[in-house]
């Protein structure tokens, strides 16, 4: 897709904004450059369960046959 953006934020239906556009965009302006994403590695004090869920999630997992017990 041809644009002058920096960064597309996917805004979807899953998702509830607390704030208007405006605010969004000025957020985004101020903080250019910015990358408002983390990753952790696997951590031992997490519950087996914990480990298991966040290690195969996908959110269309029962679409795709998956299921997470």
């Amino acid at each position: 897709m041809k644009s002058n953006s920096d960064y597309y934020h996917l805004i979807s239906g899953f998702d509830l904004p607390l704030h208007d556009m405006d605010y969004i965009n000025d957020f985004f302006i101020k903080h250019k450059g910015k990358e408002f994403i983390h990753f952790s590695e696997l951590d031992e004090t997490m519950t087996p369960r914990t480990r298991q869920r966040i290690s195969i999630y996908h959110p269309f997992q029962n679409m795709l046959g998956r299921r997470c017990n």
